[in-house]
Order: C-alpha cells, then structure tokens, then sequence
C-alpha cells in the first residue's frame, strides 16, 4: 500500500513539474495501469532524428523517439522496447553491441523501438524509472504503452538492467513482449 502511495505522488509531481523553459510537461494516453503515460516537449525534436555517442545499429534498427514511438505503436499495434541510456554510460556502450546480433535486428522488425537519452530527455527517463534511475534500463511495453510488468531482467537486482553480455536476455524478454500478458 505505501509503494502504490509513493508511486502515485510521484505521478503526480511529475504532472505538475514543469520542464527547463518553466512550461508544464504534456501529458497523453497512458504508459501503464494508473499512470499516464507522458509525451514531453524535450522528447519533440523536428524530423524526430536521433543523435548520440553511442551506436545502436540505427542502420539496421528503425529507432525512434518516445512520443513517436508512442504514436506508431498505438497505430500498428505492435508492442514497445523503450531503452534509456546515457552517452556516458559504459554499460551501455557494450549493451548496445547486443543489438547488432541478427536475431534482434529481426525481432526488432515487431516492435516500435525506442531510445531515450536520460541527459537530453530526463523528464521521460525520470518517468520511464519505475525501480530507479539508472542505466541502461529496458522497457517492454504494450502498443497502448503500459509497461509490461511480467517481463523483466533476471537475475538482477534492478529489475530492467539487462545483462549486455549475453545477447539472449534481451532477446527472450522480446519473444515474450510478442505474446499477450496473462491476466
């Protein structure tokens, strides 16, 4: 009960927090059950083209941006991979080796994939933390949004931290992503 009561003050001060240019954060649709999910201005970028460090196989992975990625999802019915990441992150930089692994690029044809810089869009990496902030951490997500509470890192101790040495983990959290949840 205190957990649900903590995660809904969050919600809360995060609808009500505003952005760097002191504008509130735009709110649509819903990410999972009881949350809306939020589409903020930083994430609104023209032409929607993604830059970084850090290489993700963009050539053989169609990467987008949260609050587009939320939209085709929504139009194609296809589930969510949402990856936040930092450019600094070394973690990262050897977890995104994993998808270059033909196997992922395949299954990633399935799903809406998403990536999201923590430093350049914190107020969705704050919103995409349900178990803390910390990087990298990799969210399945139905085309509505929701997160996908039954698919998670194991073993781990942060529940979304995947380990980047095995292509495998995250690939099985995909095929998973693919069926529907049970209820």
């Amino acid at each position: 009960m205190t957990r649900r009561l903590v995660i809904l003050l969050l919600g809360v001060m995060m609808i009500l927090s505003c952005d760097s240019k002191g504008e509130p954060e735009r709110v649509l649709g819903k990410l999972e059950p009881k949350r809306e999910a939020l589409v903020p201005s930083e994430s609104k970028v023209k032409g929607g083209r993604l830059s970084g460090a850090l290489d993700w196989n963009e050539e053989g992975i169609a990467w987008t941006r949260y609050d587009s990625g939320l939209e085709e999802a929504r139009a194609s019915g296809k589930p969510i991979l949402a990856l936040v990441y930092a450019d600094w992150c070394a973690h990262c930089k050897k977890y995104g080796e994993n998808f270059f692994e033909s196997k992922i690029e395949d299954i990633s044809k399935k799903y809406v994939m998403v990536l999201v810089n923590q430093d350049k869009e914190p107020a969705t990496s704050r919103y995409l933390s349900p178990d803390g902030v910390y990087v990298p951490r990799t969210f399945i997500l139905s085309s509505e949004g929701e997160i996908r509470d039954d698919i998670f890192a194991v073993p781990s101790r942060f529940q979304f931290f995947y380990d980047y040495r095995s292509p495998d983990n995250i690939l099985n959290a995909m095929k998973k992503g693919l069926s529907k949840p049970k209820t």
